[in-house]
């Protein structure tokens, strides 16, 4: 959905399979998060099995995740949160997918 030109656009699954997103409005749990770049879970809607992936901190608070292998339906606006196992590190809110 493109909502600053009120569009929506068709495509395959394949087409809307991304390798990453960037994340705002992120919350860490109670603990501070491992470093700048590291290795998580990654669960990007409620059904969705979390997906190893790459989180990079930014230096504006915002994140970047780097999906190991795409993942399908990664839309701005959803939230995204982020485990070391069974354990939740933190979450934010999806404004892109790449």
């Amino acid at each position: 959905i493109e909502a600053a030109t009120n569009t929506v656009v068709m495509g395959s699954r394949d087409e809307a399979s991304f390798c990453g997103l960037t994340a705002s409005g992120v919350s860490w749990a109670d603990i501070q998060p491992p470093d700048s770049k590291f290795e998580a879970q990654v669960q990007i809607r409620h059904r969705h099995t979390p997906a190893p992936s790459f989180v990079t901190i930014r230096d504006d608070g915002t994140i970047s995740i780097a999906f190991h292998e795409p993942q399908h339906g990664v839309a701005p606006g959803q939230a995204v949160v982020i485990y070391d196992g069974d354990i939740v590190l933190g979450g934010g809110w999806i404004t892109g997918s790449r």
